[in-house]
């Protein structure tokens, strides 16, 4: 990323703008004084980016501007003040969480949380269609423009690795993101060996890629895990080191055999015998 090679703290960040769209004003409202704490999630395991906005909020922005999940905000973020690729979007207000009121202040206390707007049209929608002798890659490309409305029209880039193989499919009325997630356990990457295919949001648009691929990208920052006592750092190895980890999965027996991991019975059937 161009202008951030050389960024030495997690802080060096710059927030230009985080704007309110609603339909109770003609433009728009500055929530930056309001402004506490901004969280931004963009995970490869989550179809969209999601986030949220804590406020502390002395003006009333909840009651008086009839704050009701119709709203969007509007966020221009850059890693440094040298960094010519900000982070520019749009995004949905869906739920007002965390409230409290300080009353002897005269302030609330709010949470925003905020996704993409494709989001919540994917939740409104099914997909019933069939399609035949079409590899998943175009079933996906077909999903995303036509249904999603993405990467066409200026609107949000797609980048969608070309799969082997083509199928005769019929959708089964799922939710759009959920189909797409179910192709992707079909879906397996024309030029490898493997079947680790997965869709996801990132600022740059929506992705239907290979593990394998980001594999062979550009390494960013080579991140490690070092005590804190263990001598002086500088400031290049602070921004570079992982505070803390935990193991999200460790061995459970009794889950495994519950799941049939170590206690199933297999069923089969002859057609031919009727067995």
């Amino acid at each position: 990323m161009a202008g951030t090679q050389n960024l030495r703290y997690a802080t060096e960040y710059q927030i230009d703008a985080i704007k309110l769209l609603t339909s109770m004003t003609n433009g728009t409202i500055d929530l930056i004084p309001q402004l506490v704490e901004l969280n931004l999630f963009e995970d490869i395991y989550s179809s969209t980016i999601s986030g949220n906005l804590v406020l502390n909020d002395s003006l009333g922005l909840l009651s008086n501007f009839r704050i009701n999940g119709t709203e969007f905000v509007q966020i221009t973020l850059r890693k440094g003040t040298q960094d010519d690729n900000p982070i520019q979007r749009t995004f949905r207000i869906f739920k007002v969480s965390n409230r409290s009121i300080n009353v002897s202040n005269g302030f609330e206390v709010y949470t925003l949380n905020f996704c993409s707007e494709e989001f919540l049209f994917s939740e409104q929608y099914r997909i019933s269609k069939g399609y035949v002798n079409t590899s998943i890659s175009d079933i996906v490309a077909d999903i995303l423009i036509n249904y999603v409305k993405v990467g066409t029209s200026g609107k949000k880039n797609v980048y969608i690795q070309p799969t082997k193989n083509v199928y005769d499919f019929v959708l089964p009325n799922k939710k759009i993101f959920e189909t797409i997630n179910w192709l992707s356990i079909y879906a397996q990457p024309a030029n490898n060996i493997g079947a680790d295919m997965l869709f996801f949001e990132t600022k740059e648009g929506f992705n239907f890629r290979s593990l394998q691929s980001m594999f062979k990208g550009e390494v960013y920052a080579h991140y490690k895990y070092q005590q804190k006592n263990l001598g002086e750092q500088t400031p290049q190895d602070k921004s570079v080191s992982v505070l803390e980890y935990e193991f999200k999965k460790t061995f459970d027996v009794v889950n495994d055999i519950s799941s049939g991991s170590f206690a199933n019975k297999l069923i089969s059937i002859d057609p031919l015998q009727r067995n």
